[in-house]
């Protein structure tokens, strides 16, 4: 039976003369005391619950107040790194100019102006590539270069740190090196560059070395092993894992009374992990100084050029007594040549047409993309274009794919802009440049870039002066006769359907000044090539735009004479066809 249990328990209880209430009263005395302690236990554990979140909280908010007030630090520093230089330059600029200034000050000015420049240029391209890094968009580009070479640029670079100070600096080796590895060069100059210059920053007195050699790491394959070794204020052991944080530096008394942001170093150990190496701090004894040592793998085949005369170097001791001072060479010739400079900048043309002039070139300037594209319709000749990117209406990728449109393949454009990235220089070569030049650059570097983009041995003849004969009307033809024109008259034509679909799309979204200009381009142009009804056809639609007021309601009369007048000339007709005006409703 299923109430046999149940029926036995009653049994017991009624032999032992324990009545029914007794045990009802039991039980539920032993319920609710049961109920308490769990209810207990659950306001226990919402105490505990409610104090791990009020410490959690509290944890996050002096997170939260720590990061700001690092971030504080940072834009505090950020601001006087940024406004330390150029206040210099300023300055300098300024007692340069003044009449009564010695030519012997004027050039130490000069000097400093440079410097101050370049450390202005060091801490802007830091904060890009960190800002790059984070976001997972820097570009390593390996390549093969020139070790000597390179350690030899780094030291002149910061010979004016060394001499500013009054320090030692030498550069020295203990092993035979290669004499190429293969790396990316302008991230490998950027580590080495940062290293140095927080030592020369951290350091008054004594010398500063770079010290380089082959040697194993950690069981691995020789390495090439460069070493800063500084005899500055040294950094305390509780700070040492400090430093290669972003925008950390030892101790705060350290940005005020040296400067700095806290970038160098967290960046140059993260373009050091990216080009397959490790930057760490090997060493340091407060006031005596530090060892940082930045460790770059090779190949077997580099590792093997140490053991090849004619592959291998070594430098016994630069410094800066034996260093071999030399001025500036002079630039490389462009004799001859016809430069195009297109730029918006008063200032940068100014500049630029100094620096091509200085080297023997001749030089047109446009302030913007349509009049550079005007001067090649008008037959005007130029052996080079230099392509500012930012420019005002039709950027310089836009211009360049115009100029190229009208069948100029041949001559050599230079985009120049101050986006300093992979995808810009992509889009340049994509839009038809030859080659590209980040701002800020050196006039020796303009003209090197400029130079390479001619031919092998410079075939190219300098532009002639004299204009080219022009056509005005269509009974010209004998003019035509000649199969350059000709041909740069064919491209011209080949051009109008993008003009066309320009001056729709300006017409669709009521663009009236946009449509005007075009209009207005087409109108000279076309009469220009001998096309006078096109002409005609772009001077009325210019009339409809100053008689119209507001959006355009319907469609216009002469940009639908343009379109037929295009495809007539799309179709392979050398003369604009007499078209009725019955064709034309």
């Amino acid at each position: 039976m299923t109430t046999g249990f149940p029926v036995r328990i009653r049994l017991e209880l009624y032999k032992q003369g324990i009545d029914w209430q007794s045990i009802l009263v039991l039980a539920l005395s032993l319920g609710v005391v049961v109920g308490v302690g769990l209810a207990i236990r659950e306001l226990n554990n919402d105490r505990r619950l409610k104090k791990e979140l009020a410490e959690q909280m509290r944890e996050a908010r002096d997170l939260a107040e720590s990061a700001n007030k690092t971030k504080s630090e940072f834009v505090a520093n950020i601001s006087h790194e940024l406004r330390t230089p150029l206040t210099a330059i300023l300055g300098y600029a300024d007692l340069s100019l003044r009449s009564d200034t010695p030519q012997r000050q004027v050039q130490e000015n000069l000097q400093n102006i440079v410097l101050n420049g370049q450390n202005l240029l060091m801490l802007i391209n830091d904060l890009l590539d960190h800002s790059k890094l984070e976001a997972g968009y820097l570009d390593i580009r390996k390549e093969r270069f020139d070790l000597r070479a390179m350690l030899t640029e780094i030291f002149r670079a910061t010979e004016p740190q060394a001499r500013a100070k009054e320090l030692g600096f030498r550069l020295s080796t203990s092993t035979w090196l290669p004499r190429h590895i293969h790396s990316d060069p302008l991230r490998f100059r950027q580590i080495v560059l940062n290293i140095l210059s927080n030592a020369f920053k951290f350091t008054d007195h004594g010398q500063v070395e770079l010290h380089i050699q082959l040697e194993p790491s950690m069981g691995e394959p020789e390495c090439l092993a460069l070493r800063v070794i500084d005899s500055g204020i040294g950094i305390a052991p509780h700070h040492q894992q400090k430093i290669f944080q972003t925008f950390s530096q030892a101790d705060a008394s350290i940005s005020r009374q040296f400067g700095g942001t806290g970038l160098g170093l967290a960046l140059a150990r993260n373009l050091a992990h990216l080009l397959g190496g490790q930057l760490d701090l090997e060493k340091s004894v407060l006031e005596e100084g530090s060892c940082f040592l930045l460790k770059l793998p090779l190949s077997q085949e580099e590792r093997d050029q140490c053991q090849i005369p004619e592959q291998r170097f070594s430098i016994s001791e630069l410094t800066l007594e034996n260093l071999n001072v030399t001025p500036p060479s002079p630039l490389p010739r462009l004799d001859g040549k016809r430069i195009l400079l297109v730029e918006d900048s008063a200032d940068l043309q100014q500049l630029l047409q100094e620096y091509l002039r200085r080297a023997g070139a001749k030089v047109e300037l446009v302030g913007d993309g349509e009049s550079a594209v005007q001067l090649f319709l008008a037959f005007e000749r130029f052996d080079a274009v230099l392509m500012d990117i930012q420019l005002p209406g039709a950027d310089g990728y836009t211009t360049t794919e115009a100029i190229r449109r009208l069948g100029l393949v041949d001559i050599p454009i230079l985009a120049l802009t101050a986006h300093a990235g992979e995808q810009e220089r992509e889009r340049s070569i994509h839009a038809g440049c030859n080659a590209y030049l980040a701002k800020p650059f050196a006039p020796e570097k303009l003209i090197e870039t400029l130079k390479s983009c001619f031919p092998l041995g410079d075939p190219i003849p300098p532009a002639i002066d004299a204009p080219i004969p022009q056509p005005q009307t269509p009974e010209d033809k004998d003019v035509w006769d000649d199969p350059k024109l000709r041909e740069v008259r064919s491209n011209f034509i080949l051009g109008l359907g993008h003009r066309l679909e320009e001056m729709q799309k300006a017409h669709t979204l009521s663009q009236r000044e946009r449509l005007a200009r075009l209009a207005h381009t087409l109108k000279g142009t076309a009469a220009h090539f001998g096309i006078p009804l096109l002409s005609q056809a772009a001077q009325d639609l210019e009339h409809e735009i100053q008689q119209s007021s507001g959006e355009f309601a319907a469609p216009s009369e002469a940009l639908l004479r343009i379109k037929t007048l295009t495809d007539h000339l799309a179709q392979g007709l050398a003369w604009a066809p007499e078209v009725s005006s019955k064709e034309e409703d």
